[in-house]
């Protein structure tokens, strides 16, 4: 599974993938597009330590260039919540003052970790909403778990009131996804008798009631195809070759400094 990844035409932003697992099955997700996104694997493998991270990020090519960093992927990455809250600080070490660090979620994760001092890493944070209430979530999302609507709404309260409270400086967006460019949905759900959709408006008043904005995003075109190999191939292959003796030394400082010697 690769750790780190792009996208075509976006030299300035870099992805972290850790974990292929989310609590929805949205019906627009890239995830039933196909086995890779852009050439890369999001999906294969065991999720990365705390230590791979950081070695993916370091070895990535041409990381001086790198203005925002999202932590992304194919999942809910605060599935594995100990695990980016001990990568951040680092990561964020590896690139200059000013670099965004930014974190993509559901929400949903809500359902095993009700935790949101995360916040206090990030710059910027985005919250699939992706439906104006549970009937249209469900829909949409279709979770796998009881309670995901309630647990998202029930994140996003405690969220604001954390910022307040901490007066923690992170930025938050709301998202959506248009599924009205139809050709670029997953081929299996283009034959849906009616694809469910969010009422914009709706969700944007949602957004205003927390003091935050919304962002209507499109559907991710192509990603699947097979022409994307060799632009994943230029990320993957110098990744691989730093990434692995680098993890190793600092597998061996870690254990030094637990063991104290």
């Amino acid at each position: 599974m690769d750790v780190v990844y792009a996208m075509p035409g976006e030299p300035h932003r870099m992805f972290i993938n850790i974990v292929h697992a989310c609590p929805n099955a949205c019906f627009f997700c890239v995830d039933f597009k196909g086995e890779t996104f852009y050439g890369f694997d999001l999906k294969d493998g065991r999720a990365p330590t705390t230590d791979e991270i950081v070695a993916a990020v370091r070895a990535y090519p041409d990381r001086p260039s790198v203005q925002e960093v999202y932590y992304c992927g194919i999942g809910e990455p605060l599935l594995l919540y100990d695990r980016v809250v001990e990568s951040v600080p680092r990561v964020r070490a590896l690139f200059q003052p000013g670099t965004i660090l930014a974190i993509n979620t559901s929400g949903t994760f809500y359902v095993r970790h009700r935790r949101v001092d995360f916040a206090r890493l990030f710059d910027l944070i985005q919250v699939s909403l992706n439906a104006e209430n549970e009937e249209k979530y469900n829909l949409i999302c279709r979770p796998k778990v009881q309670g995901a609507y309630q647990a998202m709404m029930a994140f996003l309260l405690d969220l604001r009131n954390f910022l307040d409270r901490t007066r923690t400086t992170c930025r938050v967006e709301l998202t959506v996804v248009d599924p009205t460019e139809v050709e670029y949905l997953p081929e299996r759900e283009r034959a849906l008798p009616g694809v469910p959709r969010p009422d914009i408006d709706a969700c944007r008043e949602i957004a205003a009631t927390f003091g935050w904005r919304l962002k209507v995003k499109r559907l991710i075109r192509d990603c699947e195809r097979v022409e994307w190999r060799p632009f994943a191939q230029s990320i993957r292959e110098p990744v691989a070759r730093r990434a692995a003796p680098a993890s190793s030394a600092e597998r061996g400082s870690e254990h030094r400094r637990r063991s104290g010697s």
